[in-house]
């Protein structure tokens, strides 16, 4: 109560940059109905997931996620035909998603990338399982360029990463077995995957999602080998370290098949 009072400051959050989405994917018995169920997770922090709102259709299943440090994009699935919808929402920002344009296909199962100022979307569901990793540059537009090897052929793998190595887990290996193998690749330079260590939990041959900020991975989406159950389970890493995955949470609900984002960005650039 003295003069030069009533002044305004900023306090920042302790959450921005390290919260993660999980949106949309299939809940229920197999192969089960879309959701469009919309969780967060602090990264930081071990817990359970907390609801934070819905997208625009359940149809997403299997689409593609991306995002900046405000935004989160899902675009893409099926449920069961593919679709070509890009939705849209705010992250820290309690509440739905909404419609953001169309792709220039309807497709599903591929794969994003970003930074803070493009989200490209590639590939999308083919028969063949690959070991091949490719890069692009995502400030220029152009064709993806051979990267490396990863340590086996797989498909459906889930990945995330940090500013300077990312890593690859789990997967279909062959002929159809899941695996709970983690490889990870330096970015900055070109060459083969090295093992990064184990999934606790064998993630089933699709499904599961990875996020991440520059210090953490966590995957959910576990759907158990034996009989196509789904999990709450999360399982997280530390990226800058090798090692087998730890308990992280749960999900509020059983799910896989969806996508992932977060505000924390994966630390790209």
């Amino acid at each position: 109560q003295h003069s030069a009072m009533g002044g305004l400051i900023d306090i920042s959050s302790s959450v921005n940059g390290n919260r993660g989405y999980i949106l949309g994917g299939a809940v229920g018995s197999a192969p089960g109905p879309g959701t469009n169920k919309i969780e967060s997770i602090i990264i930081n922090t071990l817990g359970n997931a907390s609801e934070f709102g819905d997208l625009t259709t359940s149809d997403h299943r299997s689409g593609f996620g991306s995002s900046n440090s405000t935004k989160s994009i899902v675009a893409g699935g099926g449920n069961p035909s593919n679709i070509n919808v890009i939705s849209c929402m705010i992250n820290n920002s309690l509440g739905s998603a909404h419609d953001f344009g169309d792709l220039t296909a309807s497709t599903r199962r591929g794969s994003a990338v970003s930074n803070d100022t493009r989200c490209v979307f590639g590939g999308g569901l083919t028969p063949s399982k690959a070991n091949t990793i490719q890069y692009i540059t995502i400030a220029s537009t152009g064709n993806a360029t051979d990267f490396g090897d990863l340590t086996q052929a797989r498909q459906f793998c889930a990945g995330v990463s940090s500013s300077t190595r990312g890593v690859v887990s789990g997967g279909n290996s062959s002929p159809t077995s899941p695996t709970d193998v983690m490889d990870y690749i330096t970015i900055s330079s070109t060459g083969n995957a090295t093992d990064f260590g184990d999934m606790t939990t064998i993630f089933d041959d699709s499904g599961f999602m990875g996020v991440s900020n520059s210090l953490r991975g966590v995957w959910s989406g576990i759907c158990a080998p034996s009989n196509g159950t789904r999990s709450t389970i999360m399982e997280y890493i530390t990226i800058s370290t090798t090692g087998d995955t730890l308990d992280f949470g749960d999900l509020t609900v059983a799910t896989n098949f969806g996508m992932a984002s977060s505000d924390g960005h994966g630390g790209l650039s």
